[in-house]
């Protein structure tokens, strides 16, 4: 179970991180900003997502892990497709759905996995007590928000134009800069001053690098944040592209009896 813990971070933070770009002369930063906002207003988008992980413990020493789905930019809620072969867990192979609404998810079990019911809830605070890591707190900071997660670019500093590529067909700029969380602690809403608190004492860290590519109409069409690790699971970077902008999303939560709760299991465990 602990060897595990940093992969389940890696995917409950796999959509950390800021954007940015730049056009028309304007600096960087200002850039950053236009684009996040940007971005936020499209309201919602299609998402896909590969975090890259050095583990030693892989074969190759590396894993990727990988997912589709789409997400709404004001609720958090959304649904994603993981693919779960890198895990390298006993009964995971191929994908997994998993349905977001806020804190709690609901993780569809490849079947024979556990007894009877297919889905499984998790509520990120529960879980997050029984761990010993504030997974709650991560979530609010864009676990599963992207516009969490944009806000983020009122910590940039540092940001550079690198290049030029394309990203599912559109033209973009791609900007490298570093992430300060203390410096995007004093532009965003109180009421995520104490998350990015906890988040800096997980990371170790208040500042990681990023890079951005933003479209000609100042809207992000890919993140990359890396993240550094330790112990047998090192560094990671974790890629998003955001594409079909205003896409509807249909995130609701499976029928009750179709659901087991996951901390409930464990206790059950526990106990046993």
């Amino acid at each position: 179970m602990h060897s595990r813990l940093p992969l389940a971070f890696l995917v409950v933070v796999a959509l950390l991180g800021p954007a940015c770009g730049g056009d028309g002369g304007r600096e960087p930063v200002a850039v950053l900003a236009s684009a996040s906002t940007n971005t936020v207003d499209a309201k919602s988008s299609r998402v896909a997502l590969t975090v890259d992980i050095d583990d030693k413990t892989a074969a190759g020493g590396k894993r990727t892990l990988t997912g589709e789905g789409a997400f709404e930019f004001t609720t958090g809620h959304g649904t994603l497709a993981m693919d779960t072969a890198a895990l390298g867990l006993p009964g995971l192979s191929g994908k997994i759905e998993v349905i977001s609404l806020g804190q709690v998810f609901y993780v569809q079990v490849p079947s024979g996995l556990l007894p009877g019911k297919p889905w499984l809830k998790m509520d990120l605070a529960t879980l997050g007590q029984t761990a010993g890591v504030d997974l709650a707190g991560l979530q609010q900071l864009g676990a599963n928000d992207p516009s969490a997660n944009l806000r983020f670019v009122e910590g940039a500093q540092d940001a550079e134009q690198v290049g030029e590529a394309k990203v599912r067909g559109v033209d973009t700029t791609q900007y490298h800069f570093t992430v300060d969380l203390e410096k995007t602690k004093a532009k965003v809403p109180e009421d995520l001053h104490d998350d990015i608190d906890r988040l800096i004492d997980q990371l170790g860290s208040s500042t990681y690098p990023a890079d951005a590519w933003v479209d000609g109409d100042d809207q992000i069409r890919r993140l990359r944040v890396s993240i550094s690790g330790s112990g047998d699971v090192g560094d990671s970077v974790v890629t998003q592209e955001f594409y079909d902008f205003g896409v509807k999303v249909d995130a609701v939560a499976p029928p009750a009896d179709q659901v087991s709760d996951f901390a409930e299991l464990l206790q059950s465990a526990g106990q046993g």
